[in-house]
């Protein structure tokens, strides 16, 4: 199946760029951290691994599977997600209780949750059947999406929440929900989030440095900028830019995509954006092909989601957008997100199999 082979390779192809990226931009911060230059690239390695692991299993096991643990997913993300709140189980990095340690293993709650939210979300469409467009009906969905949108806020974590949000809404618009209930759904939630993204005073500064960039930006919107415009057309080289050399913050994470940038110039960054077109387009398409509609709605939600992430982030990295700690798909350094996204890429992929 064509579809299923652009998938493999498009997917190959960007771990392979990420590889390279993490291996670049990490190795100045990891020798300060750890006195090793590549600690962080290692373990980038080892979740690669893992992650190929998910992805193998996840396709054997199809998406027939995962549909009848839906109820379940759903409440094991939110007992995740309440378990951060928690005292004394949560883990604090960068003045955010976004992480669990288990083990001596840190992992983010949010990603497995708003995977878990997807699972059900795409269980509770597809069961809806005739009642599509039966305001009491969509009201339980709205009140999970609500609910989950809010636990990952209060860690705080408010660019998963939006995600999830946007996510959530995503799904009225794919199971078919009229365009007058659509939007009496949407709009109040969307008001909800814009006042969210003002009640603490470092989100308006952040909407401030976005809104006038030249007087108020902050210190890494500006080393990314710089990072950009110093790659131009056909960047500096791999392992020849200057802002992994501490110049960037969280230059293998959060602006990873500007070090990309960088060393591989406006070239590079296309073809990003070129592989991860043909993952959308043809995970669309290998979605879409399903007789099974939770598969349909399940494989539609998790493309789309990978590439809220990735445009988001871009948008970020070049000050089209409020700054938000938030990982490009495969490019950044690998962790949780990594492996629920690889996972998820592996039941994409099974519904070709399935076919």
């Amino acid at each position: 199946m064509l579809e299923k082979r652009v998938l493999l390779i498009s997917i190959a192809t960007i771990l392979f760029m990420g590889c390279l990226n993490v291996l670049s931009s990490s190795a100045a911060w990891a020798y300060l951290k750890t006195g090793d230059a590549l600690s962080y690239s290692s373990r980038h390695l080892i979740y690669l691994i893992l992650s190929i692991l998910f992805f193998s299993i996840s396709y054997w096991l199809g998406t027939g599977f995962i549909k009848k643990f839906a109820l379940l997913a759903l409440f094991f993300s939110l007992a995740l997600l309440g378990t951060v709140l928690i005292p004394g189980l949560r883990k604090e990095i960068n003045f955010s209780k976004r992480w669990i340690d288990f083990f001596g293993i840190s992992f983010q709650p949010s990603s497995i949750a708003l995977s878990g939210f997807i699972i059900y979300s795409s269980c509770y469409f597809a069961n809806l059947g005739k009642n599509i467009n039966k305001i009491i009906r969509l009201i339980p969905h709205l009140i999970i999406t609500l609910l989950s949108a809010v636990l990952i806020y209060l860690e705080p974590d408010f660019g998963s929440a939006v995600i999830l949000v946007i996510i959530g809404l995503v799904f009225y618009f794919l199971a078919g929900v009229s365009w007058k209930k659509f939007v009496c759904i949407s709009l109040p939630i969307l008001i909800i989030v814009l006042l969210s993204s003002i009640a603490q005073p470092y989100r308006v500064k952040r909407i401030i440095s976005f809104l006038n960039p030249d007087e108020h930006a902050s210190y890494q919107v500006t080393q990314s900028l710089e990072a950009i415009r110093a790659g131009g057309l056909l960047g500096q080289g791999i392992g020849k830019g200057k802002a992994r050399l501490l110049y960037l913050p969280y230059s293998f994470s959060d602006f990873s995509f500007s070090v990309f940038l960088e060393e591989t110039g406006f070239l590079g960054g296309l073809l990003i954006y070129f592989i991860l077109g043909a993952i959308l387009y043809s995970g669309l398409r290998l979605a879409s092909s399903s007789r099974d509609l939770f598969s349909m709605l399940y494989g539609s939600a998790v493309v789309i989601k990978l590439c809220l992430y990735a445009f988001i982030n871009a948008g970020v990295s070049l000050s089209l957008l409020p700054a938000k700690g938030l990982p490009f798909p495969f490019l950044s350094y690998g962790g949780t997100f990594l492996l629920v996204t690889m996972a998820e890429m592996g039941f994409l992929l099974s519904i070709g199999r399935e076919k």
